[in-house]
């Protein structure tokens, strides 16, 4: 395993004045008095002003500092029939601006844990380290603050985990196919989950092999569990005091749901193996008494087939609709412009959640019309409580794994021994930190810091055109001869969206 320390790293994101003063963003210039009821980061949300309430000293010092850690295993060989996992864990400082917050560079690269498998339950064994640090850093450590010129005490505290699993939802999901008709589970607190959790008896390093069909009388201390509790292990983040009383521990990550009820869509509408309506599936329905319109029939030859659903598509509308996803092309940077997605935007109103709410019941509720039960999978339900979640986080911005799984790509990059993967991203990694410190403090010299966007449209002649916005040609320039149609349309829009006549036109 390798381990690299937090505390020293977080001394010297204090030792650069420009660092400095991001990471006190979250106090000094996050909203105007108006604005604060708007949702725009994790400082906006439930989880931290309630903390705040609880631990008001740390609150008052804006040099104290709030992780999120994030984990998730990935095969450093770029070769899917090699079955390796490395397992990367990194934390996430919430300080600082929306700009700065998800981006490589600043995230804290903490804990690398070694394949060949996953590490699964024994991974609080590997985050021991760190743990011990976060303790040392809830009682204050001392720093040196480069803006202000002075010593202070550097408090810090790990608010949430970020992570591939599902982490607590199964629990409640339980009863599926049961008729449930009263109130909703409450959500456990984090003492409730400690106090059940401390009824559980593990033991870490066990072997994976399976184990022997137990025998009556015996009796296995290591493996005796307590029947309400809940888990199979007591988890090392309750060694921090203020772990159970956060009320956002774990997350659920928006973008494997995503990827999940998506595969569960696209694969039952077009019959693909991931299809969640299959032959075994029509006679469960048949076994329930439901949908007997979808049963299983019999051809005149005394073979079954399935009936056609309302969501079947023939091998012509099929072709049709991937030919549509095929040939679509839309404005560089429209794919990824969230701002139409209320769950997904980068500002939210806290008003509207509830109305986003219903709507995701009312829309499942009308896809549990058409399909069967096992389209319902965890990660379908798993859609209520994703409005809940950005009340007490704040934008699914700062909690999904999207950044996440795209610097995993990155460390790939640093492989170049194969026989020493752990080794090859260790040795890159800090290379690359020793060379990202290094250039906060080089003025005039092309750094990752000051490079320039990906379309950069600065240009010298912006008083020349004729509306606001502007940009450089992008491609090889082609002179074409516009038909009388097009000319008039041209003509139209330089009417309606011209800046310089605008005035006039009202």
């Amino acid at each position: 395993m390798r381990y690299f320390p937090l505390i020293p790293r977080l001394k010297r994101i204090y030792m650069s004045p420009e660092t400095t003063e991001d990471m006190r963003w979250h106090d000094t210039e996050r909203l105007g008095e108006d604005d604060k009821k708007i949702l725009r980061h994790p400082s906006d949300a439930l989880a931290w002003k309630t903390f705040d309430e609880r631990h008001r000293d740390f609150a008052l010092d804006p040099h104290s500092v709030r992780f999120g850690l994030a984990s998730d295993g990935f095969n450093p060989y770029r070769l899917m029939n090699t079955t390796y996992s490395t397992w990367p864990v990194m934390l996430i400082p919430y300080n600082l601006p929306p700009w700065l917050c998800m981006k490589p560079s600043s995230f804290i690269f903490s804990t690398l844990i070694p394949g060949k498998a996953s590490p699964g339950n024994d991974i609080d064994v590997y985050l021991q380290p760190l743990v011990h640090e976060l303790k040392l850093l809830w009682t204050g450590v001392e720093a040196f603050d480069a803006f202000e010129g002075k010593k202070f005490n550097c408090f810090g505290l790990l608010m949430t985990f970020l992570a591939m699993q599902c982490s607590l939802g199964e629990k409640f999901c339980e009863k599926y196919g049961t008729n449930e008709r009263g109130k909703a589970p409450s959500r456990p607190s984090g003492t409730d989950l400690l106090s059940e959790q401390e009824k559980v008896e593990y033991v870490y390093g066990k072997s994976k092999a399976p184990q022997k069909k137990r025998q009556r009388g015996d009796n296995d201390n290591n493996d005796v569990q307590h029947e309400s509790a809940f888990g199979k292990k007591r988890s090392i983040f309750f060694d921090l005091v203020y772990w159970e009383h956060n009320l956002l521990r774990h997350n659920l990550d928006v973008m494997h749901i995503e990827k999940n009820v998506s595969e569960n869509i696209l694969g039952t509408l077009l019959s693909m193996d991931k299809s969640r309506d299959s032959r075994e599936d029509r006679k469960a329905l048949e076994k329930w008494r439901i949908k007997p319109h979808l049963w299983l029939s019999t051809n005149p030859n005394g073979s079954e087939y399935m009936p056609p659903a309302s969501y079947s598509m023939s091998t012509e509308e099929k072709e049709r609709f991937l030919n549509v996803l095929q040939k679509l092309k839309v404005p560089d940077g429209y794919g990824f412009n969230l701002s139409s997605c209320r769950l997904c935007s980068t500002t939210i109103d806290p008003d509207d959640l509830d109305d986003l709410q219903d709507g995701i019941i009312l829309t499942l509720c009308k896809l549990e019309i058409e399909f069967p039960p096992s389209f319902f999978t965890i990660m379908v339900h798993l859609l209520i409580h994703l409005v809940e979640e950005v009340k007490l986080g704040g934008p699914v911005q700062y909690r999904w794994m999207y950044p996440i799984e795209r610097y995993l790509f990155h460390l790939k990059s640093h492989v170049t021994n194969k026989a020493q993967p752990e080794g090859s991203i260790a040795e890159g990694f800090l290379l690359e930190e020793t060379i990202m410190f290094c250039s906060r403090y080089l003025e005039g010299v092309k750094t990752i810091f000051n490079i320039p966007t990906r379309m950069d449209d600065e240009i010298s002649n912006s008083n020349d055109y004729l509306f606001n916005t502007c940009g450089r040609v992008v491609g090889k320039e082609v002179t074409i001869r516009l038909d009388d149609k097009s000319l008039k349309q041209a003509h139209r829009y330089v009417l309606l969206h011209s800046d310089a006549i605008k005035g006039d036109m009202e």
